[in-house]
């Protein structure tokens, strides 16, 4: 199974190291037990069920070594939709642009990022206070607090979703929480105001109604 095989590479290989997390804890804190774990300069993070491009890690090393100014560094992913790579989403490049669309939408895709340590301790890693959505407040928080974001156009991951996927009513709760506690911050008041009000509905609205509207979302992203 998985396991057995990231122990066959932790014999095979002494950096490789498989971490036990106790039962009941949140994504959150598995994030910052790992990062603490860990002694690298940058981090890069993927989910299971993804898969990167074999020059991933050197892409994106080389673009932070160029831009010292840049802490977190994201891609274009390919959507793999049960087992197919469909389509390609894209994420805007700059800070400036990311910045703008914060507001609206999470502007970076979560399993595609890399990291650099000192930054990301600067601000205080992941908030286990927010069980979902903790990467869209990770990254406002980033920008919140002067640092500097930014996507590489070439798609460098295989971000797996499910055909039906919907995001359930916690991550719309915690989303609306993220749009609240940054909203004196968005500087387009009017657009995260207009935000706030979209993902209140969608909240209360009915879960089939919820779909339409994540695979009305997710159409205009994708090419």
């Amino acid at each position: 199974n998985f396991l057995q095989l990231l122990e066959f590479y932790q014999k095979k290989d002494n950096r490789v190291k498989v971490l036990n997390l106790l039962q009941g804890k949140n994504l959150p804190y598995a994030l910052n037990y790992g990062i603490n774990a860990s002694c690298g300069e940058f981090i890069a993070r993927m989910d299971a069920d993804d898969f990167c491009m074999l020059d991933r890690l050197q892409v994106q090393l080389e673009f932070l070594s160029k831009k010292p100014d840049v802490s977190v560094v994201g891609s274009a992913v390919f959507i793999n939709r049960d087992g197919a790579s469909k389509q390609t989403r894209r994420y805007p490049e700059e800070n400036m642009n990311i910045w703008k669309q914060l507001h609206l939408i999470n502007p970076i895709c979560h399993p595609s990022v890399m990291i650099r340590r000192k930054d990301l301790y600067s601000v205080g890693l992941y908030d286990d206070m927010f069980d979902a959505a903790e990467d869209y407040e990770l990254w406002c928080r980033f920008i919140s607090k002067g640092f500097k974001l930014a996507n590489i156009y070439e798609p460098l991951l295989h971000y797996s979703i499910q055909e039906n996927e919907c995001r359930d009513q916690k991550n719309w709760k915690y989303n609306l929480r993220v749009k609240l506690k940054y909203f004196h911050k968005f500087d387009k008041k009017i657009h995260a105001a207009f935000a706030i009000s979209m993902i209140s509905i969608i909240y209360f609205a009915p879960k089939p109604v919820v779909s339409w509207l994540y695979k009305l979302k997710n159409k205009f992203r994708e090419i």
